[in-house]
């Protein structure tokens, strides 16, 4: 039999972290230990198990299906682990009020702070945890399964999950003034700095480069829904999971990509690299959400942190959504 500890959460974080990296060495550097340190836990492992859970024969190293299948039945394991120890400390009722809540690292410098500050301002006895990660996929998989309390700032995608809207925010087109969308288009005509909306012509966008987000982030749900409403499919370059490194990449003309407006405020490529577009008029939007589970009552502190978001949201200059006009100067 398989001389295995399922609750063995170390050699988990281990086969988790090489997985997200594919690379046994900088999950080392992550994870501060040596990589013959965390090679020799692996393998000792996958011997254990009696099944490899790392293809080692191809650069960079990927789960083989094993590997997806004990992934994936730790995460349960974990949830269930998580939501049974939460379960008994209420029951036990010797802690103070915990809240977890988690954010996608896109919008995490930038809200985290001034919500923080806020919210332990207002509730400085609650046990406040942070999880941040890259994807809303995966934050509504944590809040289907108990690991979390809330999911915040996100866009809403996912059906069996109840939510506040903080606000909606609008979606354009990014691409480089060299893309091929724009080859019978005078863009020297045109005043690049201006924050405006270009229009044009959704055919435009068929059989053209296009950067897709992965599948898990609330983007690619976006352009696919964009994309489906008005029956084009662009060429699809690349897949990628980092929104500046997309954004780097569309101003260097890999690909168009869809982005929120106000990541174009932050960002820090100068006005007349690229071109802002949209193929609506109005643009696109879609709301801005803290969710939470279905059925879920939500505790005092809950309720008090999702309060905060929606004031920051409003009162704050820097967070709440600006809205770029459309304008119709390309002909079409």
């Amino acid at each position: 039999g398989i001389a295995l500890d399922p609750m063995d959460i170390t050699k988990f974080r281990y086969v988790e972290m090489v997985a997200e990296l594919r690379s046994f060495t900088r999950a080392a550097e992550k994870l501060y230990i040596s990589q013959p340190a965390l090679t020799k836990s692996i393998a000792k492992l996958e011997a254990e198990l009696g099944v490899k859970l790392f293809d080692r024969t191809i650069t960079p190293v990927q789960l083989t299906y094993a590997g997806e299948r004990y992934l994936a039945g730790m995460k349960n394991i974990s949830a269930m682990r998580y939501q049974l120890c939460k379960e008994l400390e209420d029951i036990s009722n010797l802690r103070k009020e915990r809240l977890i809540v988690g954010i996608p690292d896109t919008r995490s410098q930038r809200w985290l702070p001034k919500i923080l500050a806020a919210f332990l301002k207002e509730r400085p006895e609650v046990d406040l945890r942070i999880i941040e990660e890259r994807s809303t996929g995966l934050l509504e998989q944590q809040l289907s399964q108990g690991v979390i309390d809330l999911a915040a700032i996100v866009p809403m995608t996912t059906a069996g999950l109840d939510y506040e809207v903080i606000y909606e925010e609008q979606l354009l087109l990014l691409a480089s003034p060299k893309h091929p969308i724009f080859s019978d288009i005078d863009l020297s005509q045109v005043d690049l700095r201006e924050k405006k909306l270009h229009y044009i012509k959704p055919e435009r966008l068929q059989n053209q480069p296009y950067i897709a987000y992965t599948l898990e982030q609330g983007l690619r749900r976006a352009a696919n829904q964009l994309f489906d409403r008005f029956a084009i499919h662009p060429h699809q370059v690349l897949e990628i999971s980092n929104t500046s490194t997309a954004r780097s990449l569309a101003k260097d003309n890999l690909g168009f990509i869809l982005i929120p407006t106000n990541s174009v405020l932050t960002n820090k490529i100068k006005e007349n690299e690229v071109v802002y577009c949209t193929i609506t008029d109005p643009a696109m939007v879609r709301p801005v959400i803290v969710s939470y589970k279905w059925g879920q009552a939500l505790s005092p502190a809950a309720q008090c942190f999702i309060n905060i978001v929606k004031q920051i949201a409003i009162s704050d200059p820097e967070l709440r959504p600006h809205t770029f006009p459309v304008v119709h100067d390309f002909g079409d």
